[in-house]
This record gives C-alpha cells, structure tokens and sequence, in this order.
C-alpha cells in the first residue's frame, strides 16, 4: 500500500510529535505513534520510513519501545513485512507519562526523603519534611488523576462537554 501525506497532514503530525515527545515519549516514537494514529491502518517499518524520514533502524527501536509501552501492536505481516497499528490513544499517553513521573520520579524522591530525613542537618529537617508531605500529596493527586482518566476516558467528547457545561453552570449560580 502506497501512503503519502499532505502538508497538513504533515503538519499535524509534527504537532501530535511535538506533544508526545513533552509527555516523554520522545519525538521520534511521538511522530511514529502520531503517523499511525493519523493513518489508521496497519503500516510496515518501511512504509512508516518513507513517511517519517527516519531510518529503519530509528524506525525499529521506536517501533520495540512504542510497543513495549503498550502504545502500539503487531497486527500481522505482508511475506516478512511486519505491520504495526496504534493500540493508544492521547489519554493513554497521558495516563503514561503521570504513571511514569509517579514512578520513576517522585516515588524515589519520596523514598529517599522518608529513608534519610533524620540524616538532615537540623536546620533543613523541617522543610525537607515539609517536601516529603508535599511530594506524597502530588504523588497521591496524580494517582487520582490517572484513576479519573481511567474511568472518564470511555466517555465521549459531547459527554465530556455536557458534563463540564454543567458543572460550570452550578458553579456560577
């Protein structure tokens, strides 16, 4: 299957990229994820390399982390042409990237405080211990947010709207 892409076709992918890559996916997986999201139908490494301008070794370890992720799958092949589809959605990646600050960021941080707070010079403990409930609080708010994001993202964009025009409307009165 032959694809090409227009200007604005182009230019939406290099906009969904730029967003991906600052939720951490990286630009190139953001603009191999995107191109697939765009397209809609499964695509080979060569034929996401002739969209993408990348190489096809850039194309297969973006291709190994976007699936790792759960971003993208294998649907099948064409001889011994792999094909890849998006799996994701934007608010799985968002649900992602907040699982991976909670992770791989905060969680540490909020170890490494609570292990060694006592290990702080006497006039730093009481911020450092100021810090550690904070950074419990934002880990627990983000952890509630990928929890709403589980649950809402089921719901459609007119739900969604119905639902926030509501609330505003009762928050004004």
């Amino acid at each position: 299957m032959k694809v090409s892409l227009s200007n604005v076709e182009k230019e939406f992918i290099d906009m969904a990229s730029n967003l991906t890559s600052n939720l951490g996916i990286g630009e190139a997986a953001g603009r191999i994820w995107a191109t697939l999201v765009l397209i809609g139908k499964p695509l080979s490494q060569q034929e996401l390399k002739e969209l993408t301008n990348y190489s096809l070794s850039v194309i297969s370890i973006n291709l190994s982390i976007l699936e790792r992720w759960g971003l993208i799958r294998r649907v099948g092949k064409i001889g011994k042409r792999k094909l890849y589809k998006a799996k994701a959605t934007l608010t799985d990646i968002l649900q992602y990237f907040l699982r991976e600050i909670s992770d791989t960021k905060l969680t540490p941080l909020i170890r490494f405080l609570d292990e060694h707070i006592d290990e702080f010079n006497s006039s730093t403990r009481k911020n450092a211990q100021k810090l550690l409930g904070e950074y419990n609080k934002a880990r627990y708010i983000i952890m509630l947010y990928i929890e709403l994001i589980r649950k809402i993202k089921l719901f459609s964009f007119n739900e969604l709207k119905n639902i926030l025009d509501i609330r505003q409307h009762l928050i004004v009165d």
